[in-house]
């Protein structure tokens, strides 16, 4: 795949996230200027990791929007090292209202991985009912309504709908994103550690500069005042920030954009949660944290601050509710085995 086209899909397919973990992307044929109804919807997330055997299992979910779906057919492509546990899987039909589930597992992962899989995907939509969702759509002009329509009669066997999408495994986590986007476990509260996003830029200049404070205070001291001194370098670099943050990636894959927005929102969680280690026990500190998470569009934040947020509600003996908000983070990523301990602990009165 062409170093353009990765960059490309980094940024749609990490920064798209509806969780932390999964992928809802709705189809589009054609162009994007004059595309088809959406006629279907694909979800995909990270299921299982197990450390110790060296596998995972990647969970998809594919339905029809308001009409049924024939041929059906998914086969996950995985990168070496990692062996394929499944072959092509395939179905006759799929009912209005009902999904297609298929599970594809996958062997021999060594941590950490920060790659690409392909879900190549095939399903054709029902003509009938696609060509009268066209003809229902008054913005379109008698010109495009043509095009459309000889697009759905065209339509003579399975579409490809599958993703290529960022796949990042370490011993702790799983999860269908760039290593890049993720939170990493480095500040300790307890027997439990906070998550915090320390990315580095992919170029010189103010931001670069002041992530790379950042990563270098984690390194040196990571205590919560210099990290707090670093944050606000970052804050103070952004004034003079673009509209976007390009990111650098490891292992050799090309760097991709941040929206300036969504790497402001990241940052502000980062803010939180120091805030609240400089005061342990802060009903406050906790519940400004938890109203970033309840209240921002879920995104590739969502999922660590909800750890966050069971981390310091377990450190302040808030165990029913900590064990609440360690849920809502396995929600979003479910092959999180760091989390998953901590939960277990709990429920365990550890």
């Amino acid at each position: 795949m062409p170093t353009t086209a990765l960059k490309c899909l980094g940024t749609i397919a990490a920064l798209a996230m509806v969780f932390v973990g999964s992928c809802l992307a709705p189809a589009n044929a054609v162009t994007p200027d004059v595309s088809l109804p959406e006629w279907h919807a694909l979800k995909m997330q990270v299921s299982e990791w197990n450390p110790a055997k060296g596998e995972v299992v990647i969970d998809a979910d594919l339905r029809g929007i308001g009409m049924p779906l024939s041929g059906l057919s998914a086969e996950l492509h995985w990168p070496k090292p990692i062996e394929s546990g499944n072959g092509r899987q395939e179905a006759a039909g799929l009912a209005v209202g009902q999904s297609w589930k298929t599970r594809h597992s996958g062997s021999g992962v060594k941590p950490p991985f920060d790659g690409w899989i392909e879900l190549e995907v095939h399903a054709k939509p029902d003509q009938a009912i696609l060509r009268g969702s066209v003809e229902r759509i008054s913005t379109y002009t008698p010109a495009m309504r043509r095009i459309m329509i000889g697009e759905v009669v065209s339509v003579k066997a399975p579409l490809s709908i599958g993703r290529n999408l960022p796949l990042y495994i370490d011993k702790d986590i799983a999860v269908l994103m760039p290593r890049a986007l993720v939170f990493t476990p480095v500040l300790k509260m307890g027997g439990r550690l906070l998550h915090l996003w320390t990315p580095q830029s992919a170029s010189d200049g103010p931001v670069g500069t002041a992530l790379s404070r950042l990563r270098t205070s984690l390194a040196v001291e990571p205590s919560a005042r210099m990290l707090d001194e670093a944050v606000k370098a970052v804050d103070d670099a952004m004034t003079a920030a673009s509209d976007s943050v390009e990111i650098r990636c490891e292992g050799g894959n090309p760097p991709f954009s941040v929206p300036l927005n969504v790497f402001r929102d990241a940052m502000s969680m980062n803010r939180a949660v120091l805030a609240a280690a400089r005061e342990p026990g802060s009903t406050i500190a906790m519940g400004r944290i938890e109203r970033l998470v309840r209240q921002a569009h879920p995104n590739f934040t969502t999922a660590f601050g909800w750890a966050n947020v069971g981390v310091l509600q377990a450190e302040a003996g808030l165990t029913p509710r900590a064990c609440e908000s360690f849920r809502e983070a396995l929600d979003q990523i479910p092959a999180w085995p760091l989390v998953r301990g901590w939960l277990t602990d709990l429920e365990k009165g550890r």
